[in-house]
C-alpha cells in the first residue's frame, strides 16, 4: 500500500495521517476526509507465495493458483490479500484478524468437557416434578461470555434488530460495558472481564452462530426463525437440562457447594454491591466452572414447555389437583405426564418464551439455586442477564 501526499479535499491545506486512523478532519477548515482517499494499490494483484503479478480481477495466482483476495470482515467485499484497510470503512483488517486469533484461542482454552451421564433435575418444593434425565457428553465455557468478547462480535456483524429488537441495548450506566463511538463498538475501561448484560436471547444465539462460522463448524440455529439443530458440531446455548446438570456437578443440593448460601462462591444481593463483577472471581463448582450461580442470569437454548401433571406451566408453582388454573399466577394447567427416564430433552418447540437460570448479582440467596428458573421472553433485555457457551460433543 502506497500513501500519496495527503490534502484537504475542500481547502488543500496540508493534513497529518495518523497511524490506524481513516478519519482526517482539517484543522483549517474543519472537513473531514477519508484515508480512501489517498489510498493507491498498484495496477495488478502480486501473489504473496510466488511474487507473480496477476489481473486485478483474478481470484487465484495464475502461476501457483493460491488466492489472491478474501472477503473483508467489515464490508464483506473482496479485497486484495494485500491490503492493510478496508476500502469501505478504513479499518484495519490485520489488526482484527490477529484479534479474532486471540480471541478464538481464548475460547479454546476455555471450554470445558462434560461427561454424560443421570441425575435428578429439578428440586422438592422448588421447581416440580423432580424426574431423571440422562444427558449425553458435551461442552460447556468456563466462563459468562464477556463484553471483549462480545464487542468482537458486534463489530464484525453490527447490532442487528431481531425480535423487534436490536441484539444488545447499548446503554449509559454502570452495569453496561460497551459503548459505541466513532463508528465501532467499544468496551469501557475496567469492563473487559465483566460478562456481557443487557442482551436478548436473539443477540445470544447469532453470536453463537458466529463463532461457529469462525471455527468453520456447522451452525446449530437457523437465520431465519432460529431453530435448533442440537446434533450440529457449532457453538450453541446450553439446553435447560446441560445447564442444571453443569451447575450441579454432581451435587444434589440446593447449591452445589450445600444447602446453604456461601457469598464466597456466588455473587448475590448481599455481597454484589448492586452490580455484577469480572468472570471467574469465586471458587468454581467440581466441574470447574465459574459463576453458574450468581453474576448474571443466564440465557439456557430451552422455550417454555408444559409441566407434568399439576405443576404451572409458567411459573413452576404446585397446584391443588381440582385447579385447572395456576392459584400463583392465573395460568392453565395441564394433567399431562412425563417419561420417567428424558434423554437429552430440548424443551417445547411451541413455546414463546425462553428459560433463564441461575440468578444474579440483584438476586436473593433462595432463588439462586440449581433449580430456580424463570421464563423471559426472547426479546428481553436486562442488567442481570448474560449467557455462555456450549457444544455437543
Amino acid at each position: 500500500m502506497i500513501l500519496k501526499s495527503i490534502n484537504c479535499s475542500n481547502c488543500g491545506a496540508g493534513l497529518e495521517l495518523s497511524g490506524g486512523i481513516n478519519e482526517i478532519f482539517c484543522s483549517y477548515c474543519g472537513t473531514q476526509n477519508w484515508l480512501t482517499d489517498v489510498l493507491d494499490v498498484p495496477g495488478g494483484l502480486v501473489c504473496m507465495s510466488c511474487n507473480t503479478r496477476n489481473k486485478e480481477d483474478n481470484l487465484y495466482c495464475q502461476k501457483c493458483g493460491l488466492s489472491l483476495k478474501k472477503q473483508c470482515p467489515f464490508c464483506s467485499e473482496m479485497h486484495p490479500l494485500n491490503i492493510e484497510y478496508c476500502f469501505r470503512t478504513g479499518r484495519s483488517i490485520k489488526e482484527y484478524e490477529d484479534e479474532i486469533k486471540e480471541y478464538c484461542a481464548s475460547i479454546h482454552r476455555n471450554i470445558v468437557f462434560i461427561h454424560g451421564g443421570s441425575f435428578f433435575m429439578g428440586q422438592k418444593d422448588i421447581v416440580e416434578p423432580v424426574r431423571k434425565v440422562n444427558l449425553y457428553n458435551f461442552y460447556i465455557s468456563k466462563y459468562e461470555v464477556t463484553n471483549k468478547e462480545f464487542c468482537i462480535f458486534l463489530n464484525s456483524e453490527g447490532n442487528q434488530i431481531e425480535g423487534g429488537v436490536e441484539w444488545i441495548l447499548i446503554k449509559d450506566d454502570r452495569h453496561a460495558g460497551i459503548k459505541f463511538e466513532k463508528k465501532s463498538f467499544m468496551v469501557k475501561p475496567g469492563y473487559e472481564n465483566h460478562p456481557v448484560v443487557y442482551v436478548s436471547w436473539y443477540g445470544a444465539v447469532a453470536y453463537c452462530n458466529w463463532l461457529s462460522h469462525l471455527y468453520n463448524l456447522t451452525k446449530c440455529y437457523g437465520n431465519i426463525d432460529r431453530g435448533i439443530e442440537i446434533s450440529e458440531k457449532g457453538y450453541r446455548l446450553p439446553t435447560e437440562a446441560e445447564w442444571e446438570y453443569a451447575c450441579r456437578s454432581g451435587s444434589s443440593a440446593q447449591y452445589y457447594w450445600g444447602n446453604n448460601m456461601d457469598g464466597s462462591c456466588c455473587w448475590y444481593s448481599d455481597n454484589s454491591s448492586e452490580n455484577h463483577h469480572p468472570v471467574g472471581q469465586k471458587k468454581p463448582n467440581t466441574f470447574g466452572l465459574y459463576d453458574m450461580l450468581g453474576n448474571v442470569w443466564e440465557w439456557c437454548n430451552d422455550s417454555n414447555g408444559d409441566y407434568p401433571f399439576l405443576f404451572c406451566p409458567s411459573c413452576g408453582a404446585k397446584n391443588k389437583d381440582e385447579n385447572k388454573f395456576c392459584g400463583r399466577c392465573g395460568a392453565r394447567l395441564l394433567k399431562k405426564r412425563v417419561s420417567e427416564n428424558m434423554v437429552n430433552p430440548v424443551g417445547s418447540v411451541t413455546g414463546v418464551r425462553r428459560i433463564i437460570r441461575g440468578g444474579g448479582w440483584s438476586t436473593i440467596a433462595r432463588n439462586c439455586t440449581a433449580a430456580y428458573r424463570i421464563l423471559e421472553k426472547p426479546a428481553n433485555r436486562y442488567n442481570f442477564l448474560g449467557f455462555r457457551l456450549a457444544r455437543t460433543s
